[in-house]
């Protein structure tokens, strides 16, 4: 006699699109305020082409540094989302 087993399982969360996701949305919402608001454009035009003139090395390496930092904090995140999503729950 064969015994009806439901193996049904919840789908996998795909946390490395979520959080990705939600930081290209958030680059988009920030893209999109620039454009709506021409005095922030011209504010940050002139902030940033001031900075582009006056770049050093120095400066360079730690923003190289930096977006490194951050694309390891992300993975961090996705990795702990990850795990928890997969640890078994104490019920």
């Amino acid at each position: 006699m064969t015994e009806n087993i439901d193996t049904r399982t919840t789908p996998a969360v795909r946390w490395a699109a979520i959080v990705w996701g939600a930081l290209l949305a958030a680059v988009a919402v920030a893209g999109i305020a620039i454009l709506a608001a021409p005095e922030l454009a011209m504010a940050l035009n002139e902030s940033v082409s001031a900075l582009l003139l006056e770049a050093e090395a120095g400066w360079i390496l730690a923003l190289a540094l930096m977006a490194l930092g951050i694309a390891i904090a992300i993975g961090g995140l996705v990795l702990a989302l990850r795990r928890s999503a997969k640890a078994p729950s104490a019920t």
